[in-house]
């Protein structure tokens, strides 16, 4: 990652810095690429004779085609990627048609974006049973299509023994998932789940749908204070920020932008200088522990490392959340 400081992002926004990357890229055998289709095509047609069979999750579809603005959302996620110096021609934009309700037996799932397919999946389980709430669709919604307007690479490699493609590496934002590895799971959950918070603030007041500011604050607030695993993740992004300001002695205003460049161009936190950063601001072998924190973690693991490196109370941190979002 270059962890350029000064003038924030707005430096980087010049015509040498659109190769940085961004948008979403598949390397794969053109047989591979028809598997890939294949799954796609498969999930449509399941998707389309779920919603059919259930009045709930059509309603849901209509509500969403009725109520979110998909191109509103896009477009102020695409401010984050201007200003990271990623070109339009690259954005990786989804339609409607890119959702798609599949099944995830555990209700805490909403929804989630399938890199190789490129599609958003809604889980049937969180939704088939429940009364719609506008700003449970609007969080699902803009959390999965950050995710998609990241920097996302797929490569798939070599056949194996039995004549299957092996998808190998899939790269979202900071996430990096090798066979049976995932590094920086929680990390990019955090950045994520930060970058979503920012547009739905954003996507109300534009829209004008202010009615919800109170309800968007509690929502935030209680995920934040409550321990939950995304709002712990926020945190560590959050005491992260705030100790490499003090080390380095820039705002924190400048290292979460930078952290939002890296999200949208690729860049790795193991460049060597970035590991520096971290493994000075925080002690060595920093990097490798973050590298480790993921869905998987058990939550008494999480405490642990906030423990480890001093890092504040979710409780303690939901008020700062909501002052730093201009919602109290």
């Amino acid at each position: 990652m270059s962890f350029k400081f000064e003038g924030s992002l707005e430096k980087h926004n010049t015509e040498e810095n659109q190769s940085l990357g961004g948008g979403r890229k598949v390397e794969a055998p053109q047989k591979a690429l028809d598997v890939l289709s294949d799954n796609r095509a498969y999930n449509a047609g399941y998707s389309k004779v779920v919603i059919e069979r259930n009045e709930k999750l059509k309603e849901l579809f209509e509500y969403i085609e009725k109520e979110i603005d998909l191109k509103i959302i896009q477009n102020i996620i695409g401010e984050y990627l201007s200003r990271s110096g990623v070109p339009n021609s690259v954005w990786n934009t989804l339609q409607l048609e890119d959702f798609f309700i599949l099944r995830n037996q555990s209700e805490d799932i909403y929804g989630w974006f399938d890199n190789t397919s490129n599609l958003i999946g809604l889980n049937a389980a969180s939704f088939e049973d429940k009364e719609i709430v506008f700003l449970d669709v609007l969080h699902v919604v803009v959390h999965e299509i950050v995710h998609s307007m990241a920097h996302n690479r797929v490569f798939v490699g070599k056949k194996t023994r039995r004549g299957k493609y092996v998808q190998y590496d899939v790269v979202s934002g900071y996430d990096t998932r090798r066979k049976d590895k995932t590094l920086f799971e929680s990390f990019n959950e955090g950045v994520t789940e930060r970058i979503s918070c920012e547009v739905m603030v954003e996507y109300i007041n534009r829209v004008g749908k202010t009615k919800f500011r109170d309800d968007l604050a509690l929502k935030i607030e209680q995920q934040i204070s409550s321990t939950s695993r995304y709002g712990i993740y926020m945190l560590f992004v959050d005491s992260i920020c705030e100790k490499i300001s003090e080390y380095a002695n820039v705002t924190k205003t400048d290292v979460w932008l930078a952290f939002t460049r890296g999200y949208f161009t690729g860049d790795s936190l193991y460049e060597q200088q970035t590991k520096e950063l971290l493994n000075n601001s925080f002690g060595e072998g920093f990097i490798e522990r973050l590298t480790l924190l993921s869905n998987k973690t058990e939550i008494g693991k999480l405490g642990s490392f906030a423990g480890a490196f001093d890092f504040e109370n979710p409780k303690q941190s939901a008020e700062k959340w909501l002052q730093y979002l201009n919602l109290k």
